[in-house]
């Protein structure tokens, strides 16, 4: 009985240790975590991001008449990226759904991380008013090859 007792006894301890919870300061392998004295886990930074407009050179949004429009301005701003100069590529696709044309254009990055790039399209002249290339144009913004922004443009006859 008496051994029985001791077992029984020595068992309990041992459970009672292992069902132990650590505290908030300490892991269970015994490392910090967010208690007093814990290094705090960096927050990433936020993901870049961007916005795309684009208006008539007197800053109307569309739809545009073709026959009134000579360029539109495309202007792309960015925020959350690095400072400093960064690559801008507009790429236009044409209401048929074709790659028409590849506007390149820089951004420098304030300390801030935000930014703004600027290109123009010209329509008058072009084969646009040419063959009087009506419809929905779309645009895509790419900062330094990334894809951050999108619009669209109406265009009438």
């Amino acid at each position: 009985m008496r051994r029985n007792f001791a077992l029984a006894l020595f068992l309990g301890s041992l459970l009672v240790a292992g069902c132990r919870v650590p505290s908030s300061s300490q892991a269970p392998g015994g490392g910090a975590t967010n208690g007093p004295g814990a290094t705090p886990v960096p927050t990433p930074p936020p993901a870049p991001t961007a916005s795309l407009t684009v208006v008539d050179p007197g800053g109307g949004a569309g739809p545009f008449a073709l026959a009134d429009l000579e360029q539109l301005v495309v202007t792309v701003a960015a925020e959350h990226v690095t400072p400093g100069s960064h690559r801008v590529r507009v790429d236009v696709m044409s209401p048929g759904g074709k790659l028409y044309a590849q506007l390149p254009a820089s951004l420098q990055a304030s300390d801030t991380g935000h930014g703004t790039a600027t290109a123009t399209l010209q329509v008058r002249g072009s084969v646009i008013e040419s063959y009087q290339d009506s419809g929905t144009w779309q645009f895509a913004a790419n900062v330094d090859d990334t894809p951050l922004a999108a619009a669209s443009v109406d265009l009438t006859e």
